[in-house]
């Protein structure tokens, strides 16, 4: 009874300082480039330790390990995030969160036929239900200028699914980049988003899209480049040889974040 007690309490600690860790990180995650706040992610690895010592061999989950591995990822610890990242799909080889997380690290470092694999294993385990894997490889095979693989898995996506615009989008610039203009004419009407929504980052289509087709019409707004981010009354467009690329704006108030359109760089919370 008595182990039965222990075996139970120890239990539930890893479960909350995972969860605490993970609470950090997302928070982290969100204020990270705001310019007057350091947010520190030494307590969050100090919970996640906790967990996975605690736990020992018996109790520890692999989420612990792949929280442990997103941290060191963002204190820029690659080889730890790797570690960490590696001895959770060794402890559940099944859990397919851990191959899109070490997807995702792996297209940073810029090892795209390796993040390809684990999106194919994503796909794989998730029994070719999960197409945002499909997605990714596509953008994979964008960013390495191969647009005819690009435009193949953005296909084999559309056909499978009522794609959302944002599919169509991608792979209109793909067909652009490939030379064949009618086909990328055609998938622009098909997604049917403003010709800004062409110079975007990818890293704001789903978002954006969604908003576009009318969940929120209200909190995003596209700054041309080279007009003004902001001003005391508002945004207006005045010239600004500060703003290259064009601006996303999200917030009820158009001005709460906003972001580089073409580099995803963060440029202002209020």
């Amino acid at each position: 009874m008595a182990k039965d007690i222990e075996y139970s309490n120890r239990k539930g600690l890893v479960k909350q300082y995972t969860n605490q860790a993970e609470k950090i990180l997302n928070e982290y995650q969100y204020v990270r480039k705001r310019a007057k706040k350091k947010y520190k992610l030494d307590e969050a690895l100090t919970k996640i330790s906790l967990a996975i010592e605690t736990g020992g061999n018996i109790m520890v989950t692999a989420r612990a390990y792949c929280v442990r591995a997103k941290i060191y990822k963002a204190l820029g610890d690659r080889e730890n995030a790797f570690n960490n990242i590696n001895k959770a799909i060794e402890l559940n080889p099944g859990y397919i969160e851990l191959y899109s997380t070490r997807a995702a690290f792996y297209v940073e470092e810029k090892r795209f036929n390796d993040a390809i694999k684990d999106y194919i294993t994503v796909f794989e385990l998730s029994k070719r239900k999960d197409w945002k894997s499909l997605f990714e490889i596509g953008n994979i095979y964008y960013e390495m200028e191969d647009y005819n693989y690009a435009i193949e898995y953005y296909s084999r996506l559309i056909v499978s699914i009522d794609a959302p615009a944002y599919v169509y989008g991608k792979r209109a610039l793909a067909y652009t980049k490939a030379g064949e203009l009618q086909e990328a004419e055609r998938d622009k009407e098909t997604a049917n988003l403003p010709e800004w929504f062409f110079n975007i980052s990818p890293i704001f289509y789903d978002a954006v899209a969604n908003i576009l087709k009318g969940k929120h019409p209200e909190i995003v707004c596209y700054i041309p480049a080279g007009m003004s981010q902001r001003t005391r009354s508002g945004l207006i467009p005045e010239e600004n040889p500060y703003n290259p690329n064009g601006v996303i704006v999200f917030g009820p108030r158009m001005a709460e974040r906003a972001f580089d359109a073409k580099t995803g760089e963060f440029l202002w919370l209020s």
